[in-house]
């Protein structure tokens, strides 16, 4: 069957032209990655890519572009001609190899944390003898080797699974650290709306918190408390781990591996599902809602720059403004109604500061969200929900969630 030409394909039967805009940012996919067999790259070989490799491009497989519209001509699918956003088998198919790709690089990093932690654990008891220390309460006191022993499995495993990705994908390294968008560009810019979402973030996670309580379960478990060990080698050790390694770590995998593959599917369905799976690998509920709040910023910002640069210091910016509560414990010495009051005013600032930022940059009109195509939709939830993998990561991810939390008495 002859293809038809230009003439035919925008008649007044089809005025819209399929109305597929070659300027559409919704996280389609690229010419340029498909193989002269029909499958696709996902990653080229070289590593170069010609939007900044968040599905900035959106061009349709098999297509062809004629004026402001994308036309698919699949040898795999004739129903492309009557129907251009139709799925092939064969486009399904290695759609959902991504998808199963992406699910079980999240579920690996889970599995992974929670294997090294429990290795890293023993060691530490049966080979150098380490004891957790407890305060006259019975509450566990996180000195500098307890920190060690609760963040570190976490980054090792999120590296592990980032350099095999990278090792996959041939990626440069820089090419994750080099903003190539326009918009949203701005460092303080992201900083300061990813305070705002922050803030946010735990009134939100409060009112959920505040909705399991009223059903008498505490989201997060009073065995989860710790006392804070003040000397300088635990306060030296949490600012490393806390407020340098563990954001690198987290957006690289999150953002730099997750986000990356979903978004070349769908970019606002990217941007979701990597702040979902970033919430719920926190493990814990409150954290869950927290981390989802903040991580759709951290998404939106890295899909506008093709960067992760913005989203590591944000990232970096909030574990640091929740670390200056323990320096603030110090300044006042130990007054807790001082470091309450503290704490609080933070808050306010980072509202504030989160506030002002949002409404500068939604006048300069340095805002606008991934428009999602029809094209792009069809690619991105129906195809996730017929993926096995990703019930089988969801389930275990909201499993650790839920199990933790402790009945108690609301009477």
């Amino acid at each position: 069957m002859n293809e038809p030409n230009e003439k035919e394909l925008n008649t007044e039967n089809n005025p819209d032209a399929y109305n597929q805009p070659t300027d559409d940012i919704n996280g389609g996919y690229r010419q340029n990655n498909i193989n002269q067999n029909g499958s696709f790259n996902y990653y080229p070989q070289n590593g170069q890519r010609s939007d900044n490799g968040y599905g900035q491009g959106n061009i349709p497989p098999y297509g062809y572009s004629m004026g402001n519209g994308y036309y698919p001509s699949s040898p795999y699918a004739p129903q492309a001609r009557f129907d251009p956003y139709a799925v092939s088998y064969q486009e399904k198919a290695q759609i959902k190899r991504n998808y199963f790709g992406t699910f079980m690089r999240v579920l690996i990093h889970v599995l992974g944390t929670n294997a090294l932690g429990f290795a890293l654990a023993i060691i530490a008891q049966l080979v150098f003898g380490y004891r957790l220390m407890y305060n006259s309460d019975g509450v566990a006191i996180a000195d500098w080797k307890y920190l060690l022993l609760g963040y570190l499995p976490s980054t090792i495993a999120c590296l592990c699974v980032f350099l095999y990705d990278k090792g996959r994908s041939h990626i440069s390294i820089k090419s994750y650290f080099s903003p190539e968008g326009s918009r949203f560009t701005s460092l303080w810019g992201t900083v300061g709306t990813a305070f705002l979402f922050y803030v946010a973030g735990i009134f939100l996670a409060g009112i959920v918190s505040s909705f399991f309580y009223s059903f008498g379960y505490n989201v997060i478990p009073d065995s989860y408390s710790v006392d804070s060990d003040y000397s300088a080698a635990s306060l030296a050790c949490s600012f490393i781990l806390v407020v340098v390694i563990g954001p690198i770590c987290e957006e690289l995998l999150y953002r730099g591996v997750i986000l990356r593959r979903l978004a070349n599917v769908n970019t606002r369905f990217g941007i979701v599902m990597s702040a979902l799976f970033f919430g719920l690998m926190h493990g814990n509920l409150y954290q869950a809602v927290l981390g989802f709040c903040i991580g759709l910023v951290l998404g939106y910002a890295v899909t506008k720059t093709g960067s992760i640069l913005p989203s590591i210091l944000a990232h970096m910016a909030i574990n640091l403004a929740v670390e200056s509560s323990s320096y603030a414990y110090l300044i006042f010495g130990g007054n807790e109604l001082a470091v309450n009051t503290y704490w609080i005013v933070l808050l306010i600032v980072m509202a504030a500061v989160g506030l002002i930022t949002l409404i500068s940059l939604v006048a300069n009109k340095k805002i606008q969200l991934p428009h999602e195509s029809e094209y792009a939709r069809r690619r991105g939830v129906p195809i996730m929900l017929s993926c096995v993998s990703f019930y089988v990561v969801l389930i275990y991810l909201l499993y650790e969630v839920f199990s933790i939390m402790e009945r108690v008495s609301i009477y």
